[in-house]
């Protein structure tokens, strides 16, 4: 629950990272401390506490507080325990939901268990430091808290994606990404592949912002040994790496045993730690390279510094190692580059888009150590060659891989994510407190995330022990922060303006059918203060209803419920105003939609047929006999409360006009979509009998034109299915199988 008049102007953004200090992450410290430079406070809550041999000198200088944390102690599992009694049924989803999202990979589930009680801690902590947002490096474990603590306070999120942490783990990126403020992708490459694996996800949602480096700090170099001649020994190759697959180090071995009667006196210097370092150590005792091979170990940026002041040329021989894992853009490549060293690198991932061959450095193939013995002696050879390389590739560093100017961009986002996510900001909470009047009294307003979509943020209001209003932000998922409230405005005042009318309409006409009652709408925020609803969702009511007598002898009732309140509804919205307007739409979105649904799977025969069919019946269907009615554009079970008494729908900021058929039709496919160990085939059936009944006994007939509106409405879910969409884990591809099965036999028993 998130105290709303905490949130001061200078609040704190929290980072978030699996361990902390890591020497192999400095451009996360120096990112935290350039903010800190440019006025921006810190908090950092690392997942794990590192304790490494050798640390950066840089780490005394970290202003922010640093919140480590066992994996339990006292105040994580108070903080758990008040959670699970304040709200036990969101606490046990979002548990639920985190688990299952992560099955299938042992890390990542062994992980999101063991990180998901210290992250509803930190949630605690964001509330009582009003903290404006959360920001985590890397899409794994540090996104997962991130999400959690977003999930649980409504403050914003936002992440920064490297690579193994895309390529190797894809276990809810997806929804990370869409439940994001925005995305920070390290290279265009890392954007296309996180767009391929979120396809609901607008291009402008994921921002690329290179990691930076302090070019001023390397710039200047001694002679070095080839520029000094013979009488300095041979030229000397630097390699700043992790020893691990993906660096491709044994074949930077090979490669120098290749090059020693070429290169009389060459020498290779790796700096680095890691799981690798036996095997290498045994090919170069092998390959007899003796001290021409030199495995120097983990140093700190200052000797990194130094090292590279003393090389002739730098390599790092990237591979995609055997499990999938390959680079970013090294941070090594750029320090490299900015000393003005030729570097030779691999054309993989974003390497390319920092070193451009043959003119900042050399691209050979991945794992091709003849290939890379060649580039290196080209280098050796050319004194000229190394010079204008390494002049460039300096010039390139400095224009596009500055530091300051990153962690400036950066800054900037998560300024404009805090303005324009406008939730619990201090004028809507003072609007808020106005607009309760005496309820909120002395003791404040505090607001409770419910949930909420794609576009938009729901908060439970408490004001004097009153539970009864909820605060909605209407902010629309596919604008930029920075516009989310003026586009989110439109949504607002269109679901405002509807709720007045039906309000009033519906508590004339019936007690047992509703919707919100509306309180109050402020336009530059974007908010609505609507009485809040009793009830369990429809949706919900339908989960594993095949196994639960109780719920499933409720359902017959409950749908046609649904039936009656869709007609009173289309009753009072009913104009007599000419439908072809309406028709033209529903053409236009139809092939728009089947051309989405060959997109995530329909084969192009069935398409074809479908269209057929569309012509075929559309004559008859359009036949200008409908009257003019309301549109809600999302009436499903999961937009639909129910109590023993009173059926309630929510969700009107996309009303629009409509016929009859649209919202009708759209709620029978919802109902078909219905996975079948939810509903069985026939408990389908016979809910749809529920409802149709319960519409005609309030509406005029339905049945004549339904199989052509059906089409359309099937082709509209399916071409809309997050499923279909989803990213490339095992269980997301084996749900996209399944669901693609189930269209497939739908459109077939229907058009054959």
């Amino acid at each position: 629950m998130v105290d709303a008049g905490r949130r001061a102007p200078d609040s704190p953004v929290v980072y978030i990272m699996s361990r902390f200090p890591l020497i192999t992450e400095t451009f996360i410290l120096r990112e935290m401390l350039e903010l800190e430079r440019q006025g921006l406070r810190l908090a950092v809550f690392p997942l794990l506490r590192a304790r490494p041999k050798v640390r950066h000198a840089e780490v005394g200088r970290l202003k922010a507080k640093v919140h480590y944390t066992p994996f339990l102690s006292l105040p994580i599992a108070r903080a758990n325990l008040r959670e699970l009694l304040r709200a036990p049924g969101r606490y046990l989803r979002l548990l639920w939901k985190v688990l299952k999202g992560n099955l299938g990979s042992a890390n990542l589930f062994v992980g999101a268990l063991g990180i998901f009680p210290k992250s509803v801690y930190f949630a605690r902590l964001v509330e009582e430091q009003g903290v404006a947002h959360v920001h985590a490096h890397f899409a794994t474990h540090p996104a997962l808290a991130a999400l959690v603590i977003s999930e649980l306070t409504g403050v914003g999120y936002s992440f920064t994606a490297h690579a193994h942490d895309i390529f190797l783990h894809e276990r809810m990126l997806a929804e990370k990404i869409e439940r994001a403020r925005f995305v920070v992708s390290i290279s265009e490459f890392n954007k296309r592949y996180m767009l391929e694996r979120a396809p609901g996800v607008g291009p402008e949602k994921i921002k690329v912002v290179h990691c930076g480096i302090e070019p001023e700090k390397y710039g200047s170099r001694p002679e070095t040994a080839a520029e000094r001649g013979p009488r300095g020994g041979g030229p000397t190759a630097l390699c700043v790496a992790a020893l691990q697959p993906y660096k491709g180090i044994k074949y930077l071995v090979r490669a120098c045993a290749l090059l020693r009667s070429r290169v009389p006196g060459f020498r290779c210097r790796v700096v680095g730690e890691g799981a690798d370092r036996p095997e290498l150590e045994a090919l170069i005792s092998e390959l007899n390279l003796g001290e021409a091979f030199q495995l120097l170990g983990a140093r700190p940026q200052h000797e990194v510094a130094a090292l590279l002041g003393e090389a002739d040329l730098f390599v790092l021989p990237s591979v995609v190692a055997p499990t999938g894992q390959m680079e970013g853009i090294p941070v090594a490549l750029m320090e490299a580059m900015a000393s003005r060293l030729p570097v030779v690198s691999t054309r993989l991932s974003g390497i390319p888009e920092l070193v451009e061959d043959g003119v900042g450095g050399l691209l050979v193939p991945p794992a091709d150590e003849a290939a890379l013995a060649e580039a290196i002696g080209r280098l050796c050879d050319d004194p000229e060659l190394r010079r204008s390389l390494g002049e460039r590739g300096s010039e390139k560093v400095a224009a596009e891989f500055g530091l300051r100017e990153s962690v400036t961009r950066l800054r900037e986002l998560f300024e404009e994510a805090s303005r324009g996510a406008g939730a619990l900001d201090e004028e809507v909470v003072e609007w808020a407190k106005a607009k309760l009047g005496g309820q909120a009294g002395g003791n404040g307003l505090r607001l409770s995330r419910l949930g909420g979509g794609r576009d938009s943020e729901v908060f439970e209001v408490a004001a004097a022990g009153n539970k009864n209003v909820v605060l909605k932000l209407h902010r629309p998922h596919r604008a930029s922060a920075g516009e989310r409230v003026e586009r989110g405005r439109e949504h607002a005042g269109n679901e405002f303006r509807a709720l007045s009318f039906l309000w009033e309409e519906f508590s004339r006409r019936s007690e047992k059918l509703a919707v919100p009652r509306p309180l109050d709408f402020r336009p530059e925020s974007a908010a609505l203060l609507i009485e809040k609803c009793p009830g369990e969702k429809l949706e919900r009511a339908t989960r594993w209803a095949r196994l639960k007598g109780e719920k499933r002898d409720a359902l017959p009732r409950w749908f046609a419920l649904c039936g009656e309140w869709l007609a009173t509804f289309h009753r009072v919205t009913a104009r007599d105003e000419d439908p072809r307007p309406v028709y033209e739409r529903i053409e236009r979105e139809f092939f728009e939609e089947v051309e989405m649904c060959r997109g995530v799977g329909m084969k192009e025969p069935l398409a074809a047929t479908v269209r057929r069919r569309f012509e075929e019946g559309k004559r008859a269907a359009f036949d200008g006999g409908h009257k003019t009615v309301g549109r809600h554009c999302d009436f499903a079970p999961y937009n639909v409360l129910v109590t023993e008494g009173r059926l309630t729908v929510i969700d009107f900021e996309g009303l629009q006009d409509g016929v009859l058929y649209d919202d009708l039709c759209y709620f029978l496919g919802m109902l078909e979509a219905t996975p079948a160990y939810h509903l069985s085939r026939a408990m389908r059936k016979s809910l749809a009998e529920d409802f149709l009944r319960g519409y005609e006994a309030q509406g005029e007939p339905v049945r004549a034109q339904l199989d052509f509106y059906m089409l359309a409405a099937m082709v509209k879910i399916m071409a809309h299915s997050p499923v279909l969409k989803g990213g490339g884990s095992w269980s997301a591809g084996l749900k996209r199988r399944q669901r693609l099965g189930f269209y497939d036999r739908w459109f077939a028993e229907r058009l054959t």
